[in-house]
């Protein structure tokens, strides 16, 4: 049996710079990969066989 949990986080900023979204995605994809090599974060999942986590990025999607 498998067990998905999804969430949801926005990142505001409060100039206008030209965002490089792709080295965005890099860096948080890079920062949630890590994750997975955390025993706290394994823990808490109760997790005891693999956990992995995809970034999925929504650009163009913005709430103002």
């Amino acid at each position: 049996m498998s067990r998905k949990f999804s969430y949801t986080f926005t990142i505001e900023c409060a100039g206008a710079g030209d965002a490089d979204l792709q080295e965005v995605e890099n860096l948080i994809d890079l920062n949630m990969q890590e994750l997975v090599f955390d025993d706290q974060f394994i823990n808490a999942l109760d997790e005891d066989v693999s956990v992995t986590i995809q970034v999925t990025p929504q650009f163009g999607q913005t709430q103002g």
